[in-house]
């Protein structure tokens, strides 16, 4: 048999929760190829990979490593629990394991641990205005950030944030709303969701 040589591609791929695979290209083009794995590439990880080509008149064979690596909530999932946290759902973003009010979502998007106590961002006056401020990383892309305000805790209306001091990795944002008098209620709260 003629030599042939392989190629494999697609070798660094996202995390989603689904079965990965590699793709290989031969050379002359168009050989018929058996990949296999050293187990199946679903989770986060390095995966072995051989391909071998199955043609009657050409022989090859190549290998490489896939690697399926986490971003976003993921990521901090994995940095913050262990894989049986994980399968109890310990980890899941509406879950608070440390019972501080804030959900794991809240923790991963405040930048704060999730199994450590932490005090949540509470509202203050700030003369004529109602106010809450809060740092967060620079880097949750995977997340929208809202500040909301309300007189009754049913209906609530946006309140703008404002970035008012940032270093190389995180942020801090204030919402500030004009107070609606000293005898009426009012509210304000964070919330954040993922698109």
């Amino acid at each position: 048999k003629a030599l042939a040589s392989i190629t494999l591609d697609n070798l660094t791929q996202p995390y989603d929760g689904t079965q990965k695979a590699v793709t290989a290209t031969t050379n002359p083009p168009g050989l018929s190829t058996t990949i296999l794995y050293n187990e199946t590439p679903t989770a986060v990880g390095e995966y072995t990979v051989t391909a071998s080509i199955t043609d009657p008149n050409y022989t090859g064979s190549a290998s490489a490593n896939l690697t399926i690596s986490a971003a976003g909530y993921r990521q901090w999932e994995l940095d913050h629990f262990t894989e049986s946290q994980i399968l109890s759902a310990t980890s899941s973003p509406t879950a608070d394991p440390d019972q501080d009010g804030l959900s794991n979502l809240a923790e991963y998007a405040l930048g704060t641990q999730a199994l450590a106590f932490t005090p949540q961002p509470s509202p203050e006056i700030d003369g004529n205005f109602l106010a809450i401020t809060f740092s967060r990383p620079k880097n949750r892309s995977d997340l929208t950030y809202h500040a909301e305000t309300s007189a009754d805790l049913a209906a609530w209306s946006p309140a703008p944030l404002e970035i008012i001091a940032e270093s190389e990795t995180s942020e801090t944002l204030r919402a500030k709303v004009a107070r609606t008098g000293e005898s009426q209620r009012q509210f304000i709260r964070l919330r954040f969701t993922k698109p």
